[in-house]
């Protein structure tokens, strides 16, 4: 059961992402995989992703910097959104 909700989720961030993001960016591209992508493929990136922009792992010196700061945020949210 819980695979079937973790699938759904995946499905429900991508469809909102496409109305989230630029039309000239596709959910697949702020992922940086390929539209042929399975969804393992995709887990994985998402993952990947979302653990490497998560506002959590700045520096206390990376978080003094608001620039660093909100460009963390702003790609953390858009992994998350699709």
């Amino acid at each position: 059961m819980d695979s079937i909700r973790l699938i759904f989720l995946l499905l429900s961030v991508l469809v909102f992402a496409s109305t989230v993001i630029a039309k000239t960016e596709t959910h697949y591209e702020a992922l940086g995989v390929d539209e042929k992508a399975s969804l393992k493929e995709i887990k994985k990136q998402y993952k990947t992703l979302a653990k490497k922009y998560h506002p959590d792992k700045l520096t206390k010196e990376q978080k003094k910097n608001k620039a660093i700061v909100d460009k963390q945020q702003e790609k953390f949210i858009k992994i998350k959104t699709g």
